[in-house]
């Protein structure tokens, strides 16, 4: 993920509420379209895909410039025909710490190289993003939490199919020194193949740059950590 990503929210950009009918049909697969078509039109620009959690009800939000506004907005319209979006004041501000309330923030890290794919809804037998909804749901009406999904295209296929190239053999040695391979039942030789396949399939999407940040909201900072972890 690409630490360089900053937002910065003015009269420049737009914040839309997005509502879909609570019986949409659509998959996580309309979504990935979605961002495949998305990707050519963001070019130079940053967007963000936000969740938030305020009095005990779930909010989903697209951030953009104003720029790109209408294309995005097509974008989706053109993916999920029935949702209903609205343009919105900003819900991130700092008056909520006038309240007392206490806030813990985090900032998601890979713990392997960005070479390698993460694990999609595809490999999982329910809902990939249940367990995150579940707990936007169960949050206190005191409680607020805020996610937000920061991207922004990544390099060119030549730039980025010379950057990965020499990424992928300099992380493959740095492997062969990795203690946990030391222990594996599987030969170390096949491990380091799927890697590479791994790694060479997940080059053939369009690729993003991208920023995840979590922030929990709660009456004591212990709570809210608890909460965030």
């Amino acid at each position: 993920m690409d630490k360089t990503i900053s937002m910065n929210k003015t009269d420049e950009s737009v914040l839309l509420l997005v509502k879909v009918p609570y019986d949409n049909k659509e998959g996580p697969s309309i979504f990935e379209e979605m961002l495949d078509s998305i990707h050519n039109l963001i070019s130079g620009y940053r967007i963000s895909f936000e969740m938030l959690s305020l009095n005990q009800h779930v909010y989903l939000f697209v951030w953009c410039p104003k720029a790109i506004y209408n294309s995005v907005q097509g974008q989706i319209y053109a993916h999920y025909p029935f949702a209903e979006i609205d343009i919105v004041k900003d819900y991130a501000s700092t008056s909520i710490l006038n309240s007392g309330m206490k806030f813990i923030g985090a900032e998601m890290t890979y713990r392997l190289s960005d070479l390698y794919p993460i694990k999609t809804y595809k490999a999982f037998e329910t809902s990939s993003v249940s367990s995150i909804f579940s707990l936007l749901a169960k949050a206190q009406s005191m409680e607020q939490i805020w996610i937000q999904i920061v991207i922004k295209d990544g390099p060119g296929e030549g730039s980025l199919g010379f950057s990965r190239s020499v990424k992928l053999r300099f992380t493959s040695f740095l492997n062969k020194f990795r203690i946990s391979r030391f222990f594996r039942t599987k030969s170390r030789d096949i491990i380091a193949k799927k890697e590479r396949e791994a790694a060479i399939k997940k080059a053939e999407k369009d690729n993003f740059l991208t920023t995840i940040r979590l922030v929990y909201f709660a009456p004591s900072e212990s709570t809210a950590y608890q909460k965030l972890q």
